[in-house]
């Protein structure tokens, strides 16, 4: 629900995406849906998408190529009373990645692409909690978007970071 106007998973632009390269020729790729790039957000559900090819624990074709996207920590250490959850800074996540293929293209999101996002975030929930005035998870559901809200305005836009990453497989 609250990624229903997200084109992509990702807070990256669209455009920047286009500029990636590393990707096959459109005629040598699998079908479309496996390059969508997606965004792990925890605690946040969201429609079910196509998942990309393995690369380390994901599958990957022989020769093949994968754009995944992955939240990092632009400063390491953060900051006292930062929880990291499950993120790490760029070298790691890039570290992360490289398990059974080659990194050869990386974009990483501004912070107007993630304004972008985040407020298409915020505008979904909005209007949704006025489409469901007396739903009885709202109270909850409008909680966990103030704290969430707060945290990106308080230091998560500062902080966190989002690239993609393009690979390939030998």
């Amino acid at each position: 629900m609250v990624e229903r106007d997200h084109e992509l998973q990702n807070p990256t632009s669209a455009d920047k995406i286009a500029l990636l390269g590393g990707l096959p020729p459109p005629d040598e790729r699998e079908p479309r849906a496996r390059y969508r790039v997606r965004q792990r957000r925890p605690g946040v559900a969201s429609r079910p998408r196509p998942r990309l090819p393995r690369v380390g624990h994901r599958r990957l074709r022989p020769r093949g190529s994968a754009a995944i996207g992955e939240p990092f920590w632009r400063q390491w250490p953060l900051p006292d009373g930062v929880d990291p959850g499950t993120f790490v800074s760029l070298a790691d996540t890039v570290a992360r990645g490289q398990a059974g293929y080659a990194v050869t293209g990386v974009i990483a999101a501004s912070e107007n692409d993630w304004d972008r996002y985040e407020s298409l975030h915020w505008r979904a929930i909005e209007e949704w909690l006025t489409e469901h005035p007396g739903n009885e998870g709202g109270a909850e559901l409008r909680a966990q978007h103030e704290r969430y809200r707060r945290d990106y305005l308080a230091f998560k836009r500062a902080l966190l970071g989002s690239a993609i990453f393009v690979g390939r497989t030998a």
